[in-house]
């Protein structure tokens, strides 16, 4: 076995678990590994990605003056995520009493 340009001779299972727990404590400290990254500002083309929302829909939203809050940088365009997080759940519906209309 290798492990940074170093050959390991293991000769115990305890050896063996050690090396092995090292290296998913090593794993599981890298960033992003288990949460994605999450950005603040987010692009309109990681809206479509992360909310499936697409930027035409954004567009039209400016426009008319509606949708979550949005900056200006530079010439682009960018959403807080938690503001757009909170237009998402803004916009949520709640089933009043679980009757079906028919």
């Amino acid at each position: 076995m290798e492990m940074e340009g170093k050959t390991i001779i293991l000769t115990t299972p305890q050896e063996l678990s050690r090396v092995v727990v090292e290296a998913l404590h090593s794993v599981l400290a890298a960033p992003g590994f288990l949460m994605p990254s999450k950005k603040r500002l987010l692009s309109a083309k990681d809206i479509a990605a992360e909310f499936g929302i697409a930027k035409r829909t954004l567009e039209h939203w400016r426009a008319e003056g509606t949708g979550p809050a949005y900056t200006m940088v530079g010439g682009r365009i960018f959403y807080e995520r938690a503001k757009m997080e909170a237009y998402i759940a803004a916009g949520r519906v709640r089933p009043t009493d679980g009757s079906r209309r028919t």
